[in-house]
């Protein structure tokens, strides 16, 4: 699964997203890793994120540079083997809202991120029995709210 996550150039293959790319990518041996800069674009909305962890098979996190009317947007996905073969993937987010936007946003941010979430863990299933590489996926959703009115926080594990 996590192959398919840290692919930027793939997710508008499966994904909710009309196009998706790596624009800088990172140094070192792995371009999608931390320091590189994506970019998707979803109808009218363009997004550029920045990676800040990456761990292969385990994590990947990355912070919003543009393209929301947000502050301190984070995101971490996190993938957790399960006793039955299968992976469980956890997606969380924590932002700040502007102008009194921060309740929409969440909710909007919530759905996209469950859409999300589930197409990953379809398209990690679809690779999964082309190569081999691995199990079917298990996927289950949490929602999560923050504590501070401010400050925003979404869910979803799969």
């Amino acid at each position: 699964m996590f192959a398919v996550l840290a692919d930027t150039a793939g997710w508008a293959s499966w994904g909710a997203h009309d196009e998706s790319e790596l624009l800088e990518p990172a140094p070192g041996d792995e371009p999608e890793g931390v320091g590189a800069v994506r970019r998707f674009r979803a109808g009218r909305t363009t997004s550029v994120e920045r990676v800040v962890a990456f761990e292969p098979n385990r994590r990947l996190a990355y912070d919003l540079v543009s393209g929301i009317p947000i502050r301190d947007y984070h995101a971490e996905v996190t993938l957790t083997e399960r006793p039955d073969g299968g992976t469980h993937l956890a997606w969380h987010s924590t932002f700040r809202g502007r102008f009194g936007n921060g309740p929409l946003v969440r909710r909007v941010l919530q759905r996209f991120i469950d859409e999300t979430a589930g197409l990953l863990a379809s398209a990690a299933e679809a690779r999964a029995r082309v190569d081999g590489s691995g199990s079917p996926r298990t996927i289950s959703l949490r929602k999560g709210s923050g504590a501070d009115p401010k400050r925003h926080e979404n869910g979803s594990p799969v």
